[in-house]
């Protein structure tokens, strides 16, 4: 009874399901906007990262270029790109000192090549876990991609394109980052607790 009346109020008013099912996407993760992460020479490892974060939380990465150097810029609903970004920070940083720790004496590239592998693992990870959620039907963060996409072609309507491969001198730390990658903690909640800080 409670749904019948719901949908005469709608029709009398209206009201799509997609107008509410946006409102209620408004409400919780906020407007469409973006958030620029600095400028520096990103390496490999911590684009793949970013892109991993980005997609789990459905945002989309812009590169662009700024004296020579890359500006990382998350795009997506307010509250995705705020998740995207803290969480990029603590396994960024997290990554960097299990790195630094494991090497000793400190060599840039063992610590590199952990990086590498542990960010390719979590990248697999998220792209595991987002045909999950398809499979599963959520199809929630589908239609919010594709706002996102629109919405950076209207940011910027130029884009090139990176290929760029990563390289590796020490196939023992990439492996063992590889492993440690696997228990990187990926809860998709935790972004509703940044949202709501």
């Amino acid at each position: 009874v409670a749904l019948r009346m719901a949908h005469d109020l709608m029709e009398t008013n209206n009201i799509t399901m997609e107008e509410l099912s946006s409102a209620e996407r408004d409400n919780e993760l906020g407007v469409l906007g973006q958030w620029n992460k600095g400028d520096k020479a990103y390496k490999i490892w911590e684009r793949t990262l970013a892109s991993a974060m980005a997609k789990l939380f459905d945002c989309q990465i812009v590169y662009t270029h700024k004296n020579k150097k890359l500006s990382m810029n998350f795009v997506g609903r307010e509250g995705n790109v705020k998740t995207s970004w803290i969480m990029y920070d603590w396994i960024h940083d997290k990554l960097w000192n299990d790195a630094k720790a494991k090497f000793i004496p400190y060599s840039a590239s063992s610590c590199n090549a952990y990086c590498v592998g542990a960010a390719n693992t979590i990248f697999t990870r998220v792209c595991e876990m987002k045909k999950d959620d398809i499979n599963a039907g959520k199809k929630w963060g589908l239609v919010i991609a594709n706002e996102v996409c629109a919405y950076v072609k209207q940011l910027y309507p130029i884009l090139g394109k990176m290929n760029s491969k990563s390289t590796i001198k020490d196939y023992k730390a990439y492996a063992n980052g590889k492993v440690d990658g696997k228990s990187i903690g990926l809860n998709k909640q935790f972004g509703l607790k940044c949202i709501s800080r």
